[in-house]
Parts: structure tokens; sequence; C-alpha cells
């Protein structure tokens, strides 16, 4: 007498099992993985040339680090050399970091590159290399820094932070056809080795 009860609790499970596998292969259909868009893809996008999207990119970040290093040293420098210098780069390129977000805009393309995952980290993240931007520590122990340790620091970061930008703005005019983009990078190049010539003596004092 207790076969039929059997029979249907193993029908219902044998239901809910097809019900199961049909339901998954439904929501696998319903959403395909998508494909990545590759760097190139990005940057050949809207109307800007892969060079210069690329080169304003990496400019925008890089000129926002110059201006929160422009303000720790007008909190926490001594030398009043160092403090005009602060003045005198974070007026200069405020307006450039407008200029160039307004490029991307027009010219349709991201503000930030596409994510390389083949390496890790990201601009926040970045040793001091070929760009010249400080990673995290280097920004953590310049704001702990205060009095002539804190100036020496800073003149010696900064050097380093535009030899970088002068290296980006070099390659760009190599390849860029934008009159706007050559004119921002050669005034780069021009503005930061006369700052660059003015730490240099300065750290030699």
């Amino acid at each position: 007498m207790h076969k039929r009860p059997l029979a249907i609790t193993a029908s219902a499970i044998a239901l809910t099992a097809l019900l199961a596998t049909f339901g998954a292969t439904q929501f696998v259909n319903a959403a395909p993985t998508p494909t990545p868009m590759s760097s190139s893809n990005t940057m050949m996008m809207g109307k800007g040339a892969a060079g210069d999207i690329s080169f304003t990119q990496m400019m925008i970040p890089h000129h926002q680090q110059a201006i929160q290093m422009s303000d720790l040293a007008l909190q926490y420098a001594k030398s009043p050399q160092v403090l005009a210098l602060a003045k005198q780069i974070k007026a200069a390129q405020s307006p450039e970091i407008t200029t160039m977000k307004s490029w991307l805009k027009g010219w349709g393309a991201p503000m930030l590159p596409a994510m390389d995952h083949s390496s890790s980290g990201s601009m926040s993240g970045m040793t001091t290399g070929s760009t010249g931007m400080m990673n995290d520590a280097d920004m953590t122990k310049l704001g702990r820094a205060r009095g002539t340790n804190f100036d020496t620091m800073w003149l010696q970061m900064m050097t380093t932070h535009h030899q970088g930008a002068i290296a980006s703005a070099r390659q760009v005019l190599k390849t860029t056809k934008d009159a706007q983009v050559q004119k921002l990078a050669k005034a780069i190049v021009m503005a930061q080795n006369t700052e660059i010539a003015k730490m240099k003596l300065l750290l030699t004092k």
C-alpha cells in the first residue's frame, strides 16, 4: 500500500531535476559573456588620434598629482622659494586639466584609459618610473615630512615628476598632428624644464 506514494515522489524528484536543468540552460543562454573591449578599440574611439588620447588620459592624473603635491607644500614647506614654486605649478596645471578634459569630451573618449589586465596596479599605485608618478607610499612619506626635510623631499619628487611629464610631452610631439596638443606639449616641456632648473638649484643650497 506504500508503492503509489513512492512512485509519486520519484516522479516529483525527476520533474524538479528536469526543470532545474532547463532553467539553468535558459539563464546561460539569456546572459552571454560579453566580449571585452580592447584598449586599442577604446583608444581609437571618437575623433581623437590614439596617441593624443593616450597622452591626455595620462597627463590629467599626472597634473592632478602635481597639484596634490603643491597643496602639501602650501601647508608644510618652510622655504619661500618652494612655496612660490608650488603656487606657480598649481596655477599653471589646474587650467590645463580643464583643457584636457574638454579635449577628451570632444573626442568622445573616456577620461581614463582601458585597464590593462596583464599588469597589476593602477594610476594611483604607480611607482616612480618613466611617467614620474609617485606611488602611495611616496605621497604618504611626503605628507608626513615637515620643515627643511619636507622642502628637500618635495623638490626631489617634483623634479622626478616633471621629468616624467616632459618625457611624455616629447613623445606625443613625435606623433601628434593636433595643433592644440602640440601647443600644450611644448608648453609643458618649456615650463617644466625651467622649473626643474630652479628646483635643482635650490637643492644645492
